[in-house]
């Protein structure tokens, strides 16, 4: 016996990261975009994105961290990404 099997695997779409856009933080840009494990343009996958969420918050500079996709923003098949982070406090000795 034997048999035919044609498989079809349809995935949708592919997207790519887009633009990362952070709010107003005392640091720059460029020091903050350091810390991205993705380029722009690059495939979009949620496990880079949760790496560069815990890239910022493993270090001593910020008391929250917040990564938002912008997945109703896409733009062509590029989603852009926002940043939201809050400094720490000073610290007294």
């Amino acid at each position: 016996y034997s048999a035919d099997l044609f498989l079809t695997f349809d995935t949708g779409k592919r997207f790519y990261f887009g633009d990362v856009s952070f709010n107003q933080t005392p640091f720059a840009e460029s020091f903050l975009r350091r810390y991205l494990p993705f380029e722009y343009g690059q495939p979009y996958s949620r496990d880079e994105l949760l790496k560069f969420q815990s890239n910022l918050g493993q270090s001593v500079y910020f008391q929250s961290v917040n990564v938002h996709p912008q997945q109703k923003d896409v733009l062509g098949q590029h989603i852009p990404i926002l940043v939201q982070l809050t400094p720490r406090k000073a610290q007294l000795y």
